[in-house]
């Protein structure tokens, strides 16, 4: 049987949690069913190219086009090309910007248009009209996959036929969810953490829609009430710096930690005893079923599809979007109550081994391309 050629088509700022998705697919779709491709679209922006390396590293073919601006006919005659040299079955694109490339691409190809919906941000009028736009184009496609309730709810209102589209949430691979003690230890050493410290953290891209200023300012408040406080901002980002300064300027150069992008982040993460998502948009961020996975409880944004994973109250604490009062709140409380966070860790770590793991996602995204082929 000749095999479904899948081409990825991807522009990330760095490797996050769409990026995770698909390096999820590459390594464990069916090799004897599936020949898979990345299409990684490069811009000014962009802090790394780790998809791509790590794609190449496992044997998927991967090209790296640099685009100039928002939108050029080089880049799409590229796209094309690369479609029809590899004759491409399906086009998977990942966001706006690569749904309207894909959608003009297999307008004139043979390939299958399908995408995956991660999130919209809407923090001015431009990326509002790249929304509008966006869900314009896709009752054009041939399938569409939501990550979370709130965008199955959106595109349908939208009027997308429900048969297009399908809800299949974000997973990890829980056997990479495992406590590093040697690595814990080097992580202690380097950051000179002392073993009364308490650390709470963010894990993910330094920009606008991430939100790291709200926790960046929560700081001066937590520290009153924990001395032994430590935070850390892991990732890049177009804030990084602008952040560090703001730091240093508010004498929290001691308290307030800004690694980068780290391979190590999962050692983080075991670390921590807090881990926050301020963020203004979200899908479902790999980070929370990552957390989760940890035992490590959470204080997260209501936003996007995090209210399909945290009850309040239950597993992990819900905030409105940019209140820094009641983010303050709820990590005192926790940081307060040892007892609070060991239940709220317990109740993640069971749903994620119940719902999370990536063996249901592939399972399904196989069911996904199996429709589209027929």
């Amino acid at each position: 049987m000749e095999k479904i050629k899948i081409a990825h088509i991807m522009v990330t700022s760095a490797f996050s949690g769409p990026d995770a998705t698909v390096f999820s697919l590459f390594k464990k779709l069916d090799p004897e069913k599936y020949q898979q491709y990345l299409i990684f679209l490069s811009g000014p922006k962009t802090v790394n190219h780790l998809l791509v390396e790590r794609s190449r590293k496992i044997g998927i073919e991967s090209v790296l086009f640099h685009i100039r601006g928002k939108f050029n006919f080089w880049t799409l005659g590229k796209i094309i090309s690369f479609i029809r040299r590899h004759r491409i079955n399906i086009l998977h694109s990942h966001n706006y910007k690569t749904d309207i490339l894909a959608y003009l691409a297999t307008r004139i190809s043979s390939a299958h248009c399908v995408t995956t919906l991660h999130g919209f941000t809407e923090r001015n009028w431009r990326l509002k009209l790249y929304k509008w736009l966006d869900l314009k184009i896709l009752k054009y496609y041939n399938k569409i996959k939501v990550v979370s309730r709130p965008l199955l709810e959106l595109v349908l209102q939208r009027g997308i036929p429900r048969e297009k589209v399908s809800y299949i949430p974000n997973a990890i691979d829980l056997d990479l969810m495992v406590y590093q003690k040697e690595n814990q230890i080097a992580l202690r050493h380097e950051f000179g953490i002392k073993k009364r410290d308490l650390l709470i953290g963010m894990i993910g891209r330094l920009d606008g829609e991430k939100n790291p200023g709200l926790l960046l300012d929560s700081l001066p408040n937590l520290i009153g009430s924990f001395p032994d406080l430590k935070c850390f901002f892991i990732g890049e980002g177009e804030l990084r710096e602008k952040l560090i300064r703001q730091a240093d300027k508010d004498g929290l150069a001691s308290v307030a930690f800004f690694p980068g992008y780290r391979e190590d982040a999962r050692v983080f993460i075991s670390l921590l005893d807090l881990v926050i998502i301020p963020s203004w948009t979200e899908g479902i961020p790999k980070i929370l079923l990552e957390s989760m996975a940890f035992k490590k409880p959470v204080v997260a944004t209501a936003v996007g599809g995090i209210p399909d994973i945290i009850v309040d109250g239950e597993n992990g604490f819900l905030v409105p979007p940019g209140d820094i009062d009641a983010l303050i709140d709820r990590v005192k409380m926790l940081l307060f109550d040892p007892e609070l966070r060991r239940l709220f860790g317990d109740a993640g770590r069971l749903l994620m081994v119940a719902e999370y793991s990536d063996q249901r996602m592939v399972a399904q995204m196989d069911e996904f391309y199996e429709k589209i082929s027929l």
